[in-house]
């Protein structure tokens, strides 16, 4: 195992944390993710490594290698960076890694995991350490249309073998929790919703027409942008095809699509395709320019009022307060 990274160190405090512990120790809480790559789990889970009290946690971080270590390092009180810690389904670090996060476990009040196989290795480790509250967040499901039957089945098994070892499964938003249950990897008394939050300076207006400059996009012209991982799941070679019936048909709308992932060169290359309901809800709306001013003012009033870093750490919060006491009460 690597050496701990240490991040910040918070003093300790006289407060009551809230499990219930002796006065003066924090909760002890170690979030576990596969890699530090860009992405909406890992963004995810920094918010909250930061955002959780000082005042009554103790937050540290263990995961594989990733251009954001040195956020994490900010983020977390200690952060544990794995080397052979990987994304691919099997590989020869996993032994290690499971080893590792076996070590790492005992002596946390929460064991907190995110994505699949941190999900599956980190909960198993947790349990075996007897931990007292185990939850795992669900960023994405590790199964998709597009993959073969037999490894489909497979991944599927292990995560409702690892859903065993969980006190509590997040899911950060109602469509994922209701595929949860469809898929049998959370049971309904595990399963919470705590919606994924942004920091609420990203939603504010920016400045459009200096972005209109830079993109050398007329004043006028109408703009439909898209923001996502490119990978299977967010299926960004649709969003291409349906771009090309939009232009189409609205020859003066702009389309951007921003972001970057494995399948960067296929949506770089990507020819016409199939998507022509997408198409037609984006014409239909470009149609009506106000229409489409106001459904993006109503989606940035949405975003700020739900989907906001305080209520997600909030929620959080709550939810290892729960585990916890529920854990108490039951060996009580």
């Amino acid at each position: 195992m690597s050496g701990t990274l240490a991040g910040r160190d918070a003093p300790a405090t006289t407060r009551p944390d809230p499990a219930g512990h002796a006065r003066g120790r924090r909760v002890r809480v170690l979030h576990v993710i596969t890699h530090l790559d860009h992405g909406g789990a890992q963004a995810n889970t920094l918010l909250t490594v930061a955002g959780l009290d000082r005042g009554r946690y103790q937050v540290d971080l263990a995961g594989g290698p990733g251009p954001l270590e040195q956020e994490a390092r900010a983020a977390a009180d200690r952060c544990h960076v794995l080397p052979y810690f990987r994304r691919s389904l099997l590989s020869l670090g996993d032994l290690r890694a499971a080893v590792a996060l076996l070590r790492l476990a005992g002596g946390y009040d929460v064991v907190h995991t995110h994505g699949s196989k941190a999900g599956v290795l980190g909960r198993l480790a947790a349990r075996l350490r007897r931990v007292p509250a185990v939850v795992h967040t669900i960023h994405g499901f590790p199964v998709h249309d597009y993959m073969p039957r037999h490894r489909r089945r497979a991944l599927l098994a292990l995560e409702r073998v690892a859903a065993r070892f969980a006190d509590r499964i997040v899911c950060v938003c109602d469509a994922n929790a209701a595929e949860a249950l469809a898929l049998r990897v959370a049971r309904p008394e595990q399963l919470r919703v705590v919606v994924s939050g942004v920091p609420s300076e990203l939603v504010r207006s920016g400045d459009g027409q200096r972005v209109r400059r830079q993109l050398r996009i007329p004043a006028g012209a109408p703009v439909v942008c898209t923001v996502t991982r490119l990978m299977e799941q967010k299926a960004p070679l649709d969003f291409v095809a349906a771009a090309r019936q939009v232009l189409g048909a609205a020859p003066d709308a702009h389309v951007l699509l921003v972001g970057d992932g494995p399948l960067r060169d296929q949506v770089a290359a990507a020819a016409a395709g199939r998507p022509g309901e997408l198409a037609a809800r984006i014409v239909q709306v470009l149609s009506l320019p106000d229409r489409g001013a106001g459904m993006g003012a109503a989606g940035a009033a949405r975003v700020a009022g739900r989907y906001d870093v305080g209520e997600m750490v909030a929620g959080l919060d709550a939810l290892y307060r729960d585990a916890l006491r529920e854990r108490r009460g039951s060996r009580a």
